[in-house]
C-alpha cells in the first residue's frame, strides 16, 4: 500500500509499562464495535506496528494498529494511527492533566485546519486513559516541488496564523494526499498560542521558509495571487505575507557575510520574483 520508502517493524504490544491491552482493549471496541465490516472480525484482537517515513531526516515512529480479521489481508481503511495519554490518578484540583493538554491541542488544530488540511480524529476515552484514533494516511512526505505544493503551504500558514498556532515544520509533518492537498499530521504544534495573528504569521513564515528553494520560490507570485483572489481577507492576509517576505529578504541581504551559499541562491531568486506580485 505504500508507494515511498518506509520502515515498519510489527510489535506486540508497544507502550511498556504505560498501561496494559486489558485497559485499552475495551477502549477500542466503543469505536470499532460500531463499523461496518464486511469481513468478521476477531472481537477485541488488534495488531500493532512501528511505521517510520525516514525521508527528511530521521523522526520518532507512530504507531498504527488494525483489528484482526479471520481471513488474511488488510484494506487501507483499516489502519489507524494511535497515541495514548494517561489522565491524572489525583483527583486534586492541581493535578496537570496530560490528556486533556493534548487533547485541547489537538482540538485547535482540527478547528483551524479544518478536514482539508488535517486528518479526521477520534477521541476515545476511560477514566484513566484518552485514546487518539486518526486514519493512517498512506501519503508521501511532501517535497513542496510543485506548484499547488506552494499554494497549499500558503494556505497552511493563514490558516494556522489566523488561529495564532505555530506549527511544527518537520517535513515529516506534511503529506501530500493523492489529490496534491497537503495535510499536516502531527498532534501538537510548537509552544502557547501565538499573542496576535501578525506574531504568528512572522514565525510562522520564518520556519516554513526551510520548504522554500531556489527551484520552488518562483511557484510564489503566481500562487499567492491566486489566493489574494478569493476574498477581502485572503487579500490582507497576502499583502502582509508579501511584505513580510519582502523584510526576510533584505535582512538577508544586510547581513549577506553570515548568510550560506545555498540559502543566498534562494534569496536571490526571490530577490527577482517579489516585483511581479501584484496585489490590488
Amino acid at each position: 500500500m505504500f508507494t515511498f520508502p518506509v520502515k515498519i517493524r510489527q510489535v506486540q504490544w508497544p507502550w511498556n509499562n504505560k498501561t496494559t491491552p486489558e485497559s485499552v482493549f475495551p477502549i477500542l471496541e466503543t469505536y470499532f464495535s460500531h463499523r461496518k465490516e464486511n469481513r468478521v472480525r476477531k472481537e477485541a484482537q488488534y495488531s500493532f506496528h512501528e511505521v517510520t517515513r525516514p525521508d527528511y531526516g530521521l523522526v520518532h515512529s507512530v504507531i498504527a494498529v488494525s483489528p484482526i480479521f479471520h481471513a488474511e489481508g488488510g484494506n487501507e481503511s483499516d489502519y489507524f494511527t494511535i497515541r495514548i495519554y494517561q489522565k491524572p490518578l489525583s483527583n486534586l484540583h492541581m493535578a496537570f492533566n496530560l490528556a486533556e493538554h493534548h487533547k485541547t491541542r489537538i482540538e485547535q488544530l482540527i478547528a483551524a485546519l479544518g478536514p482539508d488540511h488535517y486528518p479526521e480524529t477520534y477521541f476515545l476515552e476511560s477514566s484513566e486513559l484518552l485514546i487518539v484514533l486518526q486514519p493512517f494516511l498512506f501519503h508521501p512526505v511532501c517535497d513542496f516541488s510543485t506548484r499547488l505544493d506552494v499554494y497549499n503551504l500558503i494556505e497552511l500558514l493563514f490558516l494556522a496564523s489566523k488561529s495564532r498556532i505555530l506549527l511544527d515544520y518537520n517535513h515529516n509533518h506534511f503529506l501530500r494526499a493523492r489529490d496534491g492537498n497537503l495535510y499536516y499530521v502531527d498532534t501538537d504544534y510548537m509552544g502557547v498560542l501565538c499573542s496576535s495573528e501578525f506574531n504568528a504569521l512572522h514565525s510562522n513564515l520564518n520556519q516554513s521558509m526551510i520548504f522554500i528553494s531556489e527551484s520552488n520560490a518562483e511557484f510564489i507570485p503566481e500562487k499567492l495571487m491566486t489566493f489574494a483572489d478569493q476574498n477581502q481577507e485572503r487579500l490582507a492576509f497576502s499583502r502582509l505575507f508579501l511584505t513580510l517576505l519582502e523584510e526576510y529578504v533584505s535582512l538577508c541581504h544586510t547581513d549577506e557575510v553570515n548568510v550560506s551559499p545555498k540559502l543566498m541562491k534562494k534569496i536571490n531568486v526571490l530577490s527577482d520574483i517579489l516585483p511581479m506580485i501584484k496585489l490590488d
